[in-house]
């Protein structure tokens, strides 16, 4: 097993209900479901990533997530729109 593959193990226990498969054989799988990805996305990533990316790429990914998460909000996207586009497009430039 992969030190990635054991973190996810790791998170097991603190997965939200609201996901039915909280075994997080992400890594081992080729194919994936989106809720998968989801999971992965806006929950699991940023204590990961810390864990294993340099501190400049991590900060970048910050936007992105950051993004992400106002955008697949109900609440948040109303009136943090325009951040999220920002963050996108600062995803965008330094990413390049």
């Amino acid at each position: 097993m992969t030190f990635l593959g054991e973190l996810l193990d790791c998170f097991v226990e603190f997965v939200p209900m609201e996901f039915v498969r909280k075994h997080l054989a992400l890594i081992r799988r080729p194919k994936r479901k989106a809720t998968e990805y989801r999971l992965l996305l806006l929950y699991l990533d940023l204590v990961i990533f810390k864990l294993t990316l340099k501190e400049e790429i991590y900060d970048l990914y910050l936007l992105l997530h950051s993004a992400i998460f106002i955008m697949s909000s109900e609440v948040f996207i109303d009136y943090l729109l325009e951040d999220a586009q920002r963050f996108i497009e600062l995803f965008v430039q330094y990413s390049s």
